[in-house]
């Protein structure tokens, strides 16, 4: 694993194209000094780089409830791992997405690699250090999903089925705004403004 974390483009293999300055928020309410932190999609882990200018992975996750960044913020669940915030407003619900990247297949350099159409799949090539092994194609895809948190801490697939969960006492309201807004599920843009509409209902 720690070869093909190393092989990995940083711009795939991190949320962002630097470490940015940001804190660990504790679970017990406790806040760390500031260090430059990234999100690492293939570990689903966070990232810090130390005084020495080493990327390491945190020691003791478990006991990160938020990570704030200069320009973003994610939540730790206890299972599940990290989730970035992408609706910060003081709502009961919020929009959030995880992203990782999967190993999908591993192939000597020589084989024919196919063509890969879909932009949620792409390859790199491994030179190992003992030349009597042959380069390696590695191929991995990229996968990310949108959710909604409560103020419970539940979790809901962005969908209209979630929807409806997060916000069971407007089930028909949200419905009809669905349907009269053409909302597209797939679109993260109509997703804040559903959320939008949602958190309104009183």
């Amino acid at each position: 694993m720690a070869a093909l974390d190393k092989i990995i483009p940083a711009g795939e293999k991190h949320n962002t194209p630097e470490f940015i300055r940001g804190y660990l928020l504790y679970t017990s309410g406790k806040q760390s000094p500031f260090i430059r932190l990234n999100y690492n999609r293939f570990y689903n882990e966070i990232q810090f780089i130390d005084e020495k200018g080493d990327t390491l992975l945190l020691a003791y996750p478990e006991s990160v409830k938020y990570v704030i960044t200069d320009k973003e913020i994610f939540y730790r669940h206890v299972i599940r791992g990290y989730f970035r915030v992408l609706e910060e407003k003081n709502v009961p619900v919020k929009l959030m997405d995880q992203q990782h990247l999967k190993l999908i297949k591993r192939q000597t350099a020589v084989e024919k690699t196919p063509n890969f159409s879909d932009d949620k799949l792409f390859s790199v090539t491994f030179i190992p250090k003992n030349p009597q092994y042959p380069n390696e194609k590695v191929v991995f895809s990229k996968k990310r999903t949108l959710y909604l948190m409560d103020k419970y801490e539940r979790f809901f697939n962005a969908n209209k089925s979630g929807f409806l969960k997060a916000f069971p006492n407007h089930r028909e309201k949200i419905k009809d705004y669905i349907k009269t807004e053409s909302i597209k599920f797939s679109s993260e843009e109509d997703l804040r403004k559903l959320l939008e509409f949602c958190s309104s209902l009183k």
